[in-house]
């Protein structure tokens, strides 16, 4: 219906539709740093999908569409620059936010 907002798990239903490839469910604590030029301070977060494109976080704090994100540890191995796509409050703690890899 025109003007109506579908959504998918809470998701915007455009979301899954712009993605460059599948992902695939993947379930560990990770640590990022933000705009990794700037003070370093490491945040924690909690992979719930990835692809060789982009990942899907939970993360604990608001975070902007566009800001720099370095993923310090544990996808499949290495550290991984990108920038942050968007974002969806899950409740007053938890934020649920997608990444695109950079190239």
């Amino acid at each position: 219906m025109p003007g109506q907002d579908y959504t998918l798990a809470g998701v915007p239903v455009e979301f899954y539709i712009a993605r460059m490839e599948p992902r695939d469910d993947y379930h560990h604590q990770i640590e990022y740093v933000l705009d990794p030029s700037s003070t370093g301070e490491i945040q924690k977060a909690v992979t719930i999908n990835v692809s060789e494109s982009g990942i899907g976080l939970y993360v604990f704090k608001p975070l902007a569409e566009g800001q720099q994100i370095m993923i310090k540890n544990a996808i499949r191995g290495s550290r991984k620059a990108g920038t942050i796509r968007w974002n969806k409050k899950v409740n007053e703690s938890i934020y649920r936010i997608g990444v695109m890899f950079a190239p």
